[in-house]
């Protein structure tokens, strides 16, 4: 059930008033009139259409789609319905943020009544993301080190927020001593808002320095 956003604010205020009176002093004070004014101006900000330009589009043309693999029966389908899982995702409407937004930031731009629908296309883009990353490892796991390069290179500039794109086709530039590929790698994942952004970095310059 997703609580409407005047709800949201009243059990804000009640949680930063909880923490008032462990706390108090007048600073505190000055910080619940402040959150009580950012989430009345955030949820009172009228809807605002959201611009078609600001949607992710995916480019199907770039992946390397076939009609069938010459693989095991088992894998063969495998692949199969791993494309036919990317098509579907990228049917969908999604939105990529290149500057990550707080709900607030969100609820300002666009209106709080659209508050919903963004997190649902912020979603499908992630939905999308792991569909491509799921295609691209087991071509990975198959010995087709080329096309599943340039599916995790989609995803990586993309901007996917899931590290493994990132660090499998870092062991495919490094295995190809492809330091060039790599600095160009590294430079995406200094962009993307990865959940484990310093340890991705670190692992890329690791095999930059031994490429």
């Amino acid at each position: 059930m997703v609580l409407p956003p005047f709800l949201i604010t009243i059990i804000g205020f009640v949680l930063v008033m909880a923490l008032a009176g462990l706390f108090g002093g007048r600073k505190r004070e000055k910080s619940i009139k402040e959150y009580l004014e950012n989430e009345l101006e955030a949820n009172s900000a009228p809807k605002t259409p959201i611009p078609d330009e600001i949607f992710y589009v995916p480019d199907l043309s770039a992946l390397p789609f076939k009609e069938e693999y010459d693989y095991d029966e088992k894998n063969n389908a495998k692949l199969l319905e791993c494309q036919e899982t990317v098509k579907n995702k990228a049917g969908l409407q999604m939105l990529k943020f290149a500057e990550e937004q707080s709900n607030n930031d969100l609820k300002l731009s666009f209106g709080a009544s659209n508050l919903n629908n963004i997190i649902v296309y912020e979603v499908h883009f992630s939905q999308y993301m792991r569909a491509l990353l799921n295609w691209g490892q087991l071509l990975h796991s198959l010995g087709d080190e080329i096309n599943a390069a340039i599916i995790f290179n989609v995803c990586a500039e993309s901007g996917c927020d899931m590290s493994k794109p990132y660090t499998i086709l870092a062991d495919i530039y490094a295995a190809q001593s492809d330091t060039v590929n790599l600095e160009r790698l590294l430079g995406l994942a200094v962009a993307a808002d990865l959940s484990t952004k310093e340890k991705t970095e670190e692992y890329i310059r690791e095999l930059m320095n031994r490429a």
